[in-house]
């Protein structure tokens, strides 16, 4: 069966300045016309109604813009943190949920992943201060998030075209075989990087309610950050079944894959093997890390 999405999110966060990224598990429909709709039959958010919520009468606060000297080596840091792997074979998947079986063999090719999820100081070095939508704010070292796939399309064509690299999202098969450790994979962790997730990754027991600088949990085999944890990071497939899967509905055309969990999860939804899928709108729980072919 899909991922049920309210079944994934944990009570919102206490208030804070910044309006509340995700919608109240009860809203109140009839006055709320910011809150997701959800059918009660499929647990499916209504995506017609999604909207940035925004406080009244709230004018934006203009934020500096970078110098062209640190715009450039915000942007070098980004190859400088690539992780390369070899590839190979692995088995992805898990028994835990219908749409993590069944457990089966892929083989990856060699590619670069980066160390950390993509910062807001290198969204803002690419796309401009007045383009980071982010609810947690003021943290250039925490993860971007409240970007659609949309908004990272943009980006990765600016990156590119900045850096003459071929800079892209992971799909799915790359991310879980990163977030297992690569070939050197040898144990059966939950999470990227270990079995206690709260030395390896941010989620609702430690987070405080909202993201934290990348890089500050233990990292998993391959020197990778926050794969459990923190935000949840857009891949490039579309979500549907494994191969030989059954009861797992094909949303190919309207909803991507997700993975990793977040702040705002409870550890079920944080393992290497959880997917979750999500359409194409921002979120304030949802951000992604680069990827590039060798």
């Amino acid at each position: 069966m899909r991922k049920k999405v309210n079944a994934a999110l944990q009570s919102p966060p206490k208030p804070d300045p910044q309006p509340a990224p995700i919608a109240q598990d009860k809203p109140d429909r009839k006055t709320d016309k910011n809150t997701p709709k959800i059918d009660k039959k499929t647990d499916k958010t209504d995506k017609k109604n999604v909207k940035t919520p925004n406080k009244p009468n709230e004018t934006p606060i203009a934020e500096p813009a970078l110098s062209h000297s640190v715009q450039a080596a915000t942007i070098a840091d980004i190859e400088n943190n690539m992780v390369q792997l070899q590839g190979g074979t692995f088995k992805m998947g898990s028994n835990e949920d219908n749409d993590e079986k069944p457990i089966h063999s892929v083989t990856i090719p060699p590619f670069s992943i980066s160390k950390y999820e993509v910062t807001q100081a290198q969204w803002e070095a690419v796309m401009g201060a007045s383009e980071n939508r982010s609810y947690h704010k003021n943290c250039a070292l925490c993860p971007v998030e409240n970007v659609s796939f949309d908004d990272i399309q943009t980006f990765l064509q600016k990156l590119n075209t900045k850096t003459g690299k071929a800079y892209r999202l992971a799909t799915e098969a790359e991310w879980e075989f990163a977030a297992r450790g690569g070939t050197s994979w040898t144990d059966n962790n939950l999470y990227s990087g270990g079995n206690t997730l709260k030395s390896v990754g941010w989620y609702t027991e430690n987070s405080g309610d909202k993201t934290h600088p990348v890089g500050q949990r233990t990292p998993n085999q391959r020197g990778l950050y926050d794969m459990s944890g923190n935000v949840w990071e857009w891949c490039s497939d579309w979500y549907k079944g494994y191969p030989g899967s059954t009861g797992v509905t094909d949303y190919t055309g309207s909803d991507r894959v997700g993975r990793g969990g977040s702040w705002r999860n409870d550890a079920t939804y944080c393992r290497t093997a959880i997917r979750r899928y999500t359409p194409t709108d921002r979120n304030g729980y949802l951000g992604f890390r680069l990827c590039r072919s060798l």
